[in-house]
């Protein structure tokens, strides 16, 4: 290419599963002179081959370092090695919006600010919906800023991604990133540019996804070496701002300080070691509290300017009482003084006072039932089917034997089973057990929990089984479930008696790749994901263990345990799910049922389409009612091999092997974990042709009811791909836009056929609604 005029760094160290849609999404941005480098942080995993196998290497330039040196150092070295007049950057676990990189570049052209900077949407994790970030939010004009309004106007970026660069500014001003701070670089390279221009521009429309996973630098836990770092950026920043020559630089000094003791108080990222509250590394533990002390009484802030420094950082300030996530500028104050006397009893109490409070777990015994005088001494046995552990299954076969059940004292009630609304499940034979109790406890819908009470009194049973997947509410960002919640639910049903939970659990690698197929082929906003980024984002489930432990404190009760692959291979699921329930002995008065159909897991080909549907289809009713429709017209294939790639299956044996193995063999458990083996993922999956000749009949299959049609929220945007939301508007556009982005994506001829027979469907659907 000759003279390039915009370069495009993607810096890129394991982000395999995410790199195709970020180099897609450059790619389908129709830029002139556009020049894209692809910097591997990663040399010892990755090589050429790996780039050239991919097809990587055809669309960009691939730079390799010799050795790991970090994000920092990968920014710079695309800086040094770009030839464009303008530089920008992109991790390569975000990507742009359609023509979003094109609008970006193109206003920065025109007005040839050193720095324009443009709004990014952050979709939280597991979730294909998001909101402009509140910062950019902030800056919400598009204009070009000079003199102190280039300081002013866009002091709250927090991103040095999401701006544009003239490349001479930043080789002639020095301006690099600093590479000793190999993580959270952003804010100083922020800092220091903002210092050195003479123009800063904002284009305030959001033209790029900064999608936040699981076990990234963001969201995962912070190490005492990453406190060490974080202090380093507060002080380098602060430092910036003080040895500058700006003549009113004493106010950002201070507000750049009150931004990183805010910091501090909300996010924990270096409270938890100044108050030492941890054992490990004491030594260097009070190294880092001597060193903020000193940091903090240095600086010698005063009210007044805490006070014109916190409107800066208005979503944190409280005008009268500190609380909810908010603070007042005099405890403020209190907060930094003490830091700076290492007063550990004062930074706790204002650490308190401040946080918002977590929800109060309530006693599962704590408000009568109104049972009391007719049902004695229940137990209620809380099946917490952790998915694809056979609870459909199971929960069919109790349904079927509801009579014999109750004859012998075990009620599994009717109310609340199935589905809460009329739409029934996406794929035929799927069962959510009591989700209409879930919902009830959810939304206090008293009229069910009196359905339930009658029911009970009416059967005289004093055992009652309540079966749900979707009483495991999942902590997305750390082990365990949410103990609090699951005991606030269970309460609202009113129930006093002993609350028994009863687990299966599997293989772990076999587990999360099952549950992968289920939330895809159900259509969840995970749908749309990679099978090892669904992985990443999903450990922590895989932290059994940790689950077992925050549900006994839920229900204040010991767990029945069972390994599914075991009993599955012997005693059976319903026999060993009975044994748990303390009713061995009920096998003798049910039968297992042929009415209880089986509900197996979709294959790959099925997979590989519901994965396109879903990225295709970012509104949920919608997508579910078109996979619904795939689903009664198609058979499975014999593709059923692993999706998950080998790494992340080992890595989900290791974690089970390091968290998990002691605890079940403690109690009991044989999980068979040495016999475990990792097995090949599928290779090219093949689409059968009948697959995309039902395209065209779905949306015509004749159901109760009209079609939901699609919605543009207003306060959300909803993002995914390259997709633009305002095409929501005229369905089925979005589907042929997606199909041609696809076959870029994948040089498959298969996406080809597919924009065709969507084309065909799109008409169809018009017709079947007199359009």
């Amino acid at each position: 290419m000759k003279n390039p005029t915009l370069s495009l760094i993607i810096t890129f160290y394991n982000e395999v599963e995410f790199i195709d849609l970020a180099l897609t999404s450059v790619l389908t941005q129709s830029i002139d002179g556009l020049e894209i480098i692809i910097i591997n942080d990663n040399p010892d995993n990755f090589n050429d081959a790996f780039f050239d196998d991919a097809g990587y290497s055809k669309h960009a330039r691939i730079v390799h370092h010799e050795v790991n040196k970090g994000l920092s150092a990968a920014r710079n070295t695309g800086i040094a090695t770009a030839n464009g007049d303008y530089v920008a950057f992109l991790d390569a676990d975000d990507y742009f919006l359609q023509k979003g990189l094109k609008k970006h570049y193109t206003f920065a052209r025109d007005n040839s600010a050193d720095i324009t900077h443009a709004h990014t949407i952050m979709t939280p994790i597991n979730h294909i919906r998001g909101d402009v970030m509140a910062a950019d939010t902030r800056m919400a004009k598009t204009v070009v800023l000079t003199g102190q309004d280039r300081l002013t106007g866009t002091l709250e970026r927090i991103n040095s991604w999401g701006s544009i660069y003239r490349r001479a500014f930043l080789i002639e001003k020095n301006v690099m990133f600093d590479e000793t701070q190999r993580k959270f670089e952003d804010r100083l390279f922020i800092v220091e540019s903002m210092i050195a221009a003479d123009t800063v521009a904002v284009f305030a429309e959001p033209t790029r996804i900064w999608r936040r996973r699981a076990n990234s630098i963001t969201t995962s836990l912070k190490s005492l070496a990453d406190a060490q770092m974080k202090l380093a950026l507060f002080e380098k920043c602060v430092w910036a701002w003080r040895d500058s020559s700006l003549e009113n630089k004493r106010y950002f000094q201070c507000a750049e300080f009150v931004r990183h003791v805010l910091n501090i108080l909300f996010q924990d990222d270096i409270s938890e070691w100044i108050t030492l509250k941890t054992s490990d590394f004491p030594e260097e533990a009070k190294a880092l509290k001597v060193r903020v002390q000193a940091f903090a009484a240095g600086e010698k802030i005063t009210l007044e300017e805490i006070k014109q420094s916190i409107s800066v950082h208005k979503s944190r300030y409280a005008k009268t009482v500190s609380g909810d996530d908010r603070i007042t500028s005099e405890d403020l104050l209190r907060y930094i003084t003490a830091i700076a006397e290492g007063d550990s009893e004062a930074i706790d109490s204002i650490t308190t006072k401040v946080r918002r409070k977590s929800p109060e777990v309530l006693s599962l015994q704590s408000e009568p039932n109104g049972l009391e005088e007719t049902v004695e001494n229940l137990q209620i046995y809380v099946h917490f089917g952790t998915h694809k552990t056979g609870s459909t299954f199971v929960q069919q076969q109790l349904a079927v034997n509801y009579e014999a059940l109750k004859a012998q004292g075990i009620l599994f009630p009717k109310t609340g089973l199935g589905f809460p609304h009329d739409r029934g499940p996406v794929r035929e034979s799927g069962l959510p057990g009591h989700q209409g109790l879930i919902k009830a406890m959810n939304s206090r819908q008293t009229d069910v929990v009196e359905a339930l009470h009658a029911e009970i009194v009416e059967s005289g049973c004093n055992k009652i089984i309540i079966s749900a997947e979707n009483l495991c509410l999942y902590d997305r960002l750390k082990p365990g479930v949410h103990s609090a919640t699951i005991a606030h639910h269970l309460s609202q049903l009113k129930l006093q008696g002993d609350f028994i939970p009863v687990i299966y659990f599997r293989r772990p690698d076999k587990w999360i790749d099952s549950f992968y197929r289920e939330q895809v082929s159900n259509g969840a906003s995970v749908a749309h994901q990679h099978p090892d980024e669904y992985f990443n984002n999903q450990q922590n489930r895989l932290h059994y263990a940790e689950t077992i432990r925050t549900i006994e404190a839920a229900l204040g009760h010991e767990a029945k345990l069972a390994n599914f692959d075991a009993v599955v291979r012997g005693e059976g699921l319903l026999e060993a799910f009975m044994r748990l329930c303390d009713s061995p002995d009920m096998m003798r008065h049910i039968t297992i049922s042929d009415e209880a159909t089986r509900y197996e897991s979709p294959c790959n080909a099925q997979i590989k389409m519901s994965r396109l549907i879903a990225s295709l289809i970012p509104e949920g009713e919608l997508r579910a009612s078109i996979l619904r429709d795939f689903y009664k017209l198609t058979e499975p294939t014999d593709q059923k091999q692993m999706l998950i790639s080998v790494a992340s299956q080992t890595r989900a044996i290791e974690t089970f092997k390091k968290t998990s193995a002691a605890f079940f063999q403690e109690r009991g458990i044989d999980m068979e974990a040495d016999s475990w083996k990792v097995s090949a993922p599928s290779g090219d999956i093949a689409v059968p042709n009948s697959y995309l000749d039902v395209l065209p009949i779905i949306g015509t299959i004749q159901r109760s009811g009209k079609r939901t049609k699609p919605v543009v929220r207003k306060e959300r945007v909803t993002v995914t791909g390259l997709y633009d939301p305002k095409l929501m508007q005229r369905y089925p556009r979005p589907i042929r836009v997606f199909a041609r982005v696809y076959k870029k994506l994948t040089h498959n001829s298969l996406y080809g056929m597919l924009r065709k027979s969507l084309k065909i469907m799109g008409s169809s659907m018009r017709k079947s609604q007199g359009k």
